[in-house]
């Protein structure tokens, strides 16, 4: 089964906070043939088994949505993504941390564990601030 829901535009928004209710990460990267698309395949399959590790250890499911740059410019720039692939921890509207370097599952585990559940802050997390960012509102087309 795949963690991941697509958002492709077609998903629907609450209009309250950026996809749903809560986001405990999001991809985003352009669907073109001519960016990148190894980077963007390898962090997707790193923060699927990332994902893994978490249900293993028997907590609660992280949601994950994958988010297509090139369909959603409105969201991806209100959101000021500025390198691809990027993710982005999010908890109670608040942007917590993005990550734009390529990390193993086994630090993104640890990164969810950290955010999410009170666990130790993993050393790929030393010198970063404590970021609480707002989510920015994004207006709904219809």
């Amino acid at each position: 089964m795949n963690s991941f829901k697509e958002h492709n535009g077609t998903g629907r928004h609450d209009g309250k906070s950026l996809i749903g209710v809560e986001l405990l990460a999001s991809l985003c990267f352009p669907n073109l043939p001519s960016t990148r698309p190894k980077e963007n395949q390898k962090i997707r399959e790193e923060l699927e088994k990332a994902v893994h590790i978490i249900w293993n250890c028997r907590l609660p499911s992280p949601r994950c949505v994958a988010i297509d740059a090139v369909v959603e410019v409105d969201l991806v720039s209100a959101l000021q993504v500025s390198v691809f692939p990027e993710v982005i921890f999010t908890k109670a509207g608040k942007i917590l941390h993005r990550e734009k370097v390529i990390q193993t599952a086994d630090e993104l585990s640890k990164i969810m564990a950290f955010f999410y559940y009170g666990a130790a802050k993993p050393p790929c997390l030393n010198g970063t601030g404590d970021s609480q960012e707002a989510i920015p509102l994004v207006p709904i087309k219809s």
